[in-house]
């Protein structure tokens, strides 16, 4: 019968068949009729649809895909490998494998042969294989070990996959972080000979300050009525100038200082103290402004005592400085969010556009000119002080509605806020 045939089960299922006939013949040898043998071919039949799609499947597939037999000729090469490899399946099929080793690799070839023939499966190995042009790939292999029906090892299928482009690219990454470790290493190098040579420019600095100061007011001191007024005013500007610079020396010193002792803290801090203490050491700007600073009730913590002091007051100076036509009303408070402790130190001043917010952490960096008194340094203080403990400071203002300056520190608390003492 024509292939394909099917016959309708009871049920109405349909089974496909193979069908078979032959003569029934009397004791004459006259035909009288025909014996029929059918054969349910269900399962060869999906087994040929199965091998169909796999074929199809392997066809298409981008990796190179081919077979080879235990001494490693080419029985069967798909379109991914002629892509990959250059060679045609007409060309590779009966010829050895060898042909896609590079020279240096031609070792590795029994080696592998030897693997599968003993039935180990091989993945993910990275290697090189040679094209027809000559050119190197990287390739990753999974080699399988292929059985005929009675369970002996034939040969040998193989995944090849091409990754030039991922290991050039991890060798790229590679390269760039390696000099990026070499970049870092030599900015930190630089920055400390930087803050070595501010550290000591600042500090050998301050005596010729104070003397170029001291004898330029004696010189007008030492010959009175010898100097007219202009010359009174020269010496005035050359004071002005060198105690502006003797400022900001001490301000920079003061920066640099914070990142020279980098060990764990061992000072317990009562922040409390600490903002008593700020108040004191501004009681003539506080006095001069009528400020009012006010507190909540701060939290005990393990920190080196000069480095908030430093912070507080330089934040608490600001919010005087920066006042508006009002009396200046600062408050400082504190709580726990997200694990860690956030302070805001708030103030009815001038406030600051939002353009400004990350550039008035810079060095130097100073939004007024002259008009208000400072030296740029303040903000970059509280920046490295904050940052020294792990922690960010951030400004939340707008220009004419005051300033909230914030910034996180670990809570590493001895007492927390609000806790008697």
């Amino acid at each position: 019968m024509a292939n394909h045939t099917v016959l309708i089960a009871r049920d109405g299922t349909e089974i496909p068949i193979d069908d078979s006939g032959a003569p029934i013949r009397d004791e004459k040898g006259t035909i009288q009729g025909t014996v029929l043998v059918f054969r349910d071919v269900t399962a060869r039949r999906r087994a040929d649809e199965t091998s169909r799609l796999l074929a199809s499947i392997v066809e298409s597939s981008d990796d190179a895909i081919f077979s080879k037999d235990l001494n490693a000729i080419v029985t069967s090469w798909n379109r991914g490998a002629e892509r990959t490899f250059g060679w045609l399946a007409k060309e590779m099929i009966g010829q050895s494998i060898s042909a896609i080793f590079p020279p240096d690799r031609k070792d590795e070839l029994s080696g592998i042969m030897q693997r599968i023939a003993s039935g180990e499966r091989i993945e993910h190995y990275q290697t090189t294989r040679r094209t027809k042009d000559g050119e190197l790939l990287n390739v990753s292999l999974t080699i399988s070990p292929m059985q005929d029906p009675l369970g002996r090892i034939t040969g040998a299928s193989v995944i090849s996959r091409n990754i030039t482009a991922q290991v050039r690219a991890a060798d790229r990454l590679a390269q760039l972080n390696a000099d990026l470790q070499r970049s870092n290493q030599v900015l930190a190098l630089t920055n400390q000979d930087l803050e070595r040579f501010a550290f000591i420019a600042s500090h050998d600095l301050q005596e010729p300050l104070r003397m170029i100061t001291a004898y330029s007011q004696l010189l007008i001191q030492s010959y009175p009525g010898q100097f007219d007024s202009k010359a009174s005013t020269f010496v005035g500007n050359i004071v002005d100038g060198t105690t502006r610079m003797r400022e900001l020396l001490t301000d920079l010193l003061a920066y640099t200082e914070i990142r020279n002792r980098e060990e764990e803290p061992v000072e317990v801090v009562d922040l409390n103290l600490v903002i008593e203490n700020v108040r004191q050491n501004l009681t003539t700007s506080i006095d001069e402004s009528g400020a009012v600073v006010t507190a909540d009730r701060l939290p005990v913590l393990r920190a080196y005592r000069a480095h908030l002091e430093s912070l507080f007051q330089n934040l608490i100076g600001n919010a005087i400085k920066y006042r508006s036509g009002q009396p200046p009303r600062i408050h400082v408070s504190a709580q726990e969010v997200n694990g860690e402790l956030r302070f805001s130190v708030s103030d009815n001043g001038i406030g600051i556009d939002s353009e400004y917010h990350q550039q008035i952490f810079e060095v130097f960096r100073r939004l007024h000119g002259r008009k208000i008194p400072g030296t740029g340094v303040g903000l970059a203080i509280c920046q490295r002080v904050v940052e020294r403990y792990g922690g960010r400071i951030w400004v939340e203002s707008q220009s004419g509605q005051g300033a909230t300056f914030l910034f996180t520190l670990p809570n590493v608390t001895i007492r927390s806020a609000g806790e008697d003492q």
